[in-house]
Order: C-alpha cells, then structure tokens, then sequence
C-alpha cells in the first residue's frame, strides 16, 4: 500500500550481464564488459557475480539511462552485496551511483575499505567498519525526504545522518554500476574494483502512494476515467501535502536524532534515536500494517487498534512541538482551499461517492478518513490551548 516500486535489479542470473529489471530506458556500457563469474559448486552463498576492474587499460561500468527522468522521489532503499577483491585492502570507487548529475547524485562507494554515502560528491554517511577482503557484505542505504540517511551492513545500522537533502524530493535520471560520480563522464578515481551479485533500486513517490491506496478500492475502470481531468489538480495537492510533512518531520528528526552517527568500537548498544523517535517510528509502522488490515483484509476488530495508535502517534508528535503541529495541520487545510477541485470534478465525485457508499472496502476507506480526521480536529485543538 505504501507505494515503493523497484526502478532497477540485477540478481546475476547468468553470464549474460544485460539479463537485469529496470525502468524503460537505455543500457550504456564499457567497451569492456565486466566478467561474470561462477562460484565453486560448494560456495552456497551464490552462482553468478559480476567483477568489475578499475586497472584495466579500459575499466568496467554499466549505466541505464532512464527515458524519463523519474522525479519527487521522497524516499529511497538501494540495496547491494558486494565484497573486495583478495588482493586488495586499499581499495576506492563507486559501486552504484543514481541521480541527477547537476542537483542530486549520490553514490555508494568503497574508500580503504569502508562503505560510504555520497551525496552531490560530498560524504554525508560514512561508515568506519573495516572490511575484510573476498567477504560478501549485503549493503542497504535508506534515504527519507525528513533528511535521514541510513547506512546498514549486514542488517546492522553502521553509519546516520540527519540532514541528507531534507524537506526536497530527488530526481533520478540514470544509474551507473561499477562507477560513476556528479563527474559525467566518471574520472578513473570514480572506477570500483570488486565483485556485485545482488543490486536493488527502490523509490517512492507522492502519486505511486496515492496510487496504491486507491487500488485498494474497488473502483470500477470507466468511473476513474471520469477523474482522469482531476487528476493533476489532486496530484498537486498530494505533492505540496507531502512536502508539508517532510517539512515537519525534517523539525522533529533534527531534533530527536543526532546530527552525525556511525558505530564504533565504543558505541555499544548506542544508537542515534532519541526514546520518542524510536517510539514515533514503531507506530508509524503499525499504523500501516493495521491499515492494511481494516482497507484491504476487511478485518473490522483492526480499526479500534488502528484509531488508538494514529492517536497516540499524532499525540506524540502534537506534545513535542504544538505551534508547528498546529502549523502544519493549517497548512494542509490552506492547501486543500487554494488548490481547489473544479466544479466538474466536484460533481464527478460526489457522484461517485454516492454509487460507492455502501460498498465494501470504499465504506470502510471513508470510515477511516473521518475518523482519522476528526482525531486530528481534537488534537489540533488540545494542543492549541
């Protein structure tokens, strides 16, 4: 329901290094392919992995070149398994690198063995894990419009910022495997020597949201192509709203999370979540999956839970700042009255509002929307006070 779509994999299935998933667009690459390699018949970790080779008279890269810019991008998950060579301790290159080269590249990339994020060419998220040579490390870098940037090694959060391009969506315009920088072309200190056998490229965005909560609802084809006019003016809204959010969520995250983390010898158990982000967290996360529960599953005895967690993650979020929250909820209200419906589309839905109010899941989708509307109306007004 959340809207996450994958705009580029490569599994390494087999020799054939062009046999990956993307986003329609164009496969440019070196002269000289990266190698695909099997691994020995008892290596139960994988069959097939790609070498890249930044000594080569002509190194190795991949890159997609997407047909379409993919733009409002609010959130991303890119996920790699990589290792170093044996031979090579000291090593430096970009592994992945995504984005638009003028405003918002960024590039994972591997400097005297260590995993890094770099965002517009400068180091935002490093990690200070030494890696240990021919070692397969699944590496997972989350990036969230509140600014947050998490890097993680193996399931385990290495390296946190808070302040990674915050309150602004991403443009994706490309990708580069085995290299790539805001250089475009890539200098040769952007090249990566190693081995990839696993990459994954996940984005979100307002209107993939919207979409995939209104898939939930069983709406009949010819009817949406009666807002089909509407549907710019509700994309607008959605877009503005969730830069809205971001805005206040980058306020709370700034606050409640340090500036600059990564694990240490002397961390411990130390993390950068404040005891209310990690709780604003876990209730998000069950918000969603009740949701899920009560739209999709039909599972009615989930919405008393639901209405109690969105309550009580809103009241969290009310107490810790309540001017901003009281700005925030104003100025989703403005937007809804500066960006108004058309008479048509109004028309158009109250119409179909009326054919589909005693139909199941769309009864149980306005149910929750009033609900959670009027939570937010009383809590707007205790924190008010």
């Amino acid at each position: 329901m959340n809207g996450w779509r994958v705009i580029f994999e490569h599994r390494f299935p087999d020799f054939r290094f062009s046999n990956f998933r993307a986003t329609s667009g164009a496969l440019d690459q070196s002269s000289v392919l990266p190698s695909i390699s099997h691994s020995p018949p008892n290596d139960l970790q994988t069959l097939y992995y790609a070498h890249f080779d930044a000594h080569l008279p002509r190194p190795n890269w991949a890159a997609i070149i997407y047909d379409q810019p993919i733009t409002d991008v609010i959130g991303i998950v890119f996920t790699c398994i990589a290792r170093l060579p044996q031979n090579s301790l000291v090593s430096s290159g970009s592994i992945f690198c995504a984005g638009e080269p003028l405003y918002s590249m960024w590039a994972l990339s591997v400097d005297n063995s260590h995993f890094n994020i770099t965002f517009k060419a400068e180091q935002t998220t490093a990690s200070y894990i030494n890696l240990a040579p021919h070692t397969w490390y699944e590496v997972r870098w989350q990036w969230k419009a509140n600014g947050q940037s998490e890097l993680f090694i193996n399931g385990n959060l290495a390296a946190y910022r808070n302040d990674v391009h915050p309150g602004r969506a991403m443009v994706i315009d490309r990708c580069w495997i085995g290299s790539g920088s805001a250089n475009d072309p890539p200098v040769p200190s952007d090249f990566y020597t190693g081995d990839i056998r696993y990459i994954n490229l996940q984005i979100v965005r307002p209107n993939d949201t919207l979409a995939a909560i209104s898939s939930l609802l069983p709406y009949d084809p010819r009817d949406l192509a009666q807002l089909k006019d509407c549907q710019q003016t509700i994309l607008a809204r959605q877009k503005i709203i969730s830069d809205v959010l971001a805005d206040f969520m980058h306020a709370f995250i700034l606050s409640e999370t340090k500036e600059s983390w990564h694990r240490s010898a002397t961390s411990g158990h130390a993390m950068p979540y404040s005891r209310k982000a990690i709780a604003v967290h876990g209730l998000s996360m069950e918000v969603g999956k009740l949701t899920l529960k009560y739209v999709r599953d039909a599972d009615q005895e989930s919405l008393p839970p639901l209405l109690n967690v969105t309550r009580e993650l809103l009241t969290i979020l009310a107490k810790w700042n309540p001017e901003k929250f009281c700005e925030t909820f104003d100025n989703m209200q403005e937007i809804l009255e500066k960006i108004p419906l058309s008479e048509k589309c109004q028309t158009v839905a109250a119409k179909l509002r009326k054919k589909y109010e005693n139909i199941e899941p769309f009864n149980r989708s306005m149910k929750l929307s009033a609900d959670i509307h009027d939570i937010m109306v009383r809590i707007r007004a205790e924190a008010k006070k």
